[in-house]
């Protein structure tokens, strides 16, 4: 499940179509804290996006996110993602 900073969710395979709809030509995390108790662990952090699109310059999304993770069969898979603008600084 995604939660997106304008209120909308998408589930597993929207969220990836949207993704693969993307033209993201750079990313870059920081500020990562992870949190983790026993088979469930939280990531916090910031992702900063940039895309391109043709005939434009690019453009960059500065985000903050929360990521949560279950521990299943001795893989982490990812369960929610919330998404939001970063306040100005």
């Amino acid at each position: 499940m995604f939660n997106s900073n304008d209120g909308t969710t998408l589930d597993k395979a929207a969220l990836i179509s949207n993704v693969l709809g993307m033209n993201m030509v750079a990313q870059t995390l920081s500020e990562r804290t992870a949190l983790v108790d026993g088979d469930i662990a939280v990531v916090l952090g910031t992702a900063e996006l940039r895309f391109a699109a043709a005939g434009m310059a690019d453009t960059t999304s500065v985000l903050r996110y929360t990521s949560s993770y279950i521990k299943r069969g001795g893989h982490w898979r990812m369960f929610a993602l919330q998404m939001a603008k970063r306040a100005a600084q």
